[in-house]
């Protein structure tokens, strides 16, 4: 039997915490910002309705590399840059691109989602080496 999982006011905070930011947060950001509005809150609290959003397909889970995991509730189709300098992590149109990868059936495989991590400088960092 499957638990129905109550519609919480800390997990509505949470999501709105991460759709109003482009910085593609970790848990620790989302904690310090939950403690905002929410002291009693702890850092289980953040970890367990993260992976709760995850399950709901709400919001994703990014692996740039560093070791932490990184949340976006941007959900639609894009791409992850991350400046190897400033450590920023940037979203990426898959017009950008020119590329489009259709989940859908492969040699027989069912594709059901894809993740493409760029790295590099950004425009910013690039400008500062320029000088």
């Amino acid at each position: 039997m499957e638990q129905k999982l109550r519609n919480s006011e800390k997990r509505r905070a949470i999501l709105n915490i991460l759709k109003e930011t482009k910085s593609h947060p970790t848990a620790d950001w989302v904690y310090d910002r939950l403690q905002e509005e929410y002291p009693d809150a702890g850092i289980a609290t953040v970890y367990r309705n993260l992976k709760i959003l995850l399950d709901q397909h709400e919001i994703m889970k990014i692996n740039v590399g560093d070791g932490l995991d990184h949340y976006d509730a941007d959900i639609s189709e894009h791409y992850h840059f991350m400046c190897r300098d400033c450590r920023r992590i940037f979203d990426i149109e898959p017009q950008q691109l020119n590329i489009g990868i259709i989940p859908g059936n492969i040699d027989g495989m069912s594709v059901e989602g894809y993740s493409i991590m760029l790295s590099g400088l950004c425009s910013k960092c690039c400008k500062k080496k320029d000088q």
